[in-house]
């Protein structure tokens, strides 16, 4: 029983180190986005706000903002694939 304690303790240790490396790889990737980009990106993703409504804050179609948000997303993945 004590070996599985400390197997899973090591597990959970692992993945908190992992966690951790993650988001300090979105965070660097998310602050060298331009600023407009990162921002439409935080505002419907994290913050759930709809593109239509950042599209209007920001004074840009909501496909524009679409392409935003996506590209976003995509230097966000493809940081996370390079740190594999």
């Amino acid at each position: 029983m004590k070996d599985n304690l400390v197997d899973t303790v090591q597990a959970d240790s692992h993945a908190q180190l992992e966690s951790s490396q993650l988001i300090a790889v979105l965070a660097g990737t998310l602050a060298a986005l331009p600023e407009r980009t990162r921002n439409a990106f935080v505002l419907h993703r994290l913050e759930g706000v709809p593109q239509k409504e950042i599209a209007a804050r920001f004074g840009l179609s909501p496909a524009r903002i679409h392409t935003l948000i996506r590209d976003a997303g995509q230097a966000c993945v493809q940081a996370v694939a390079r740190e594999g």
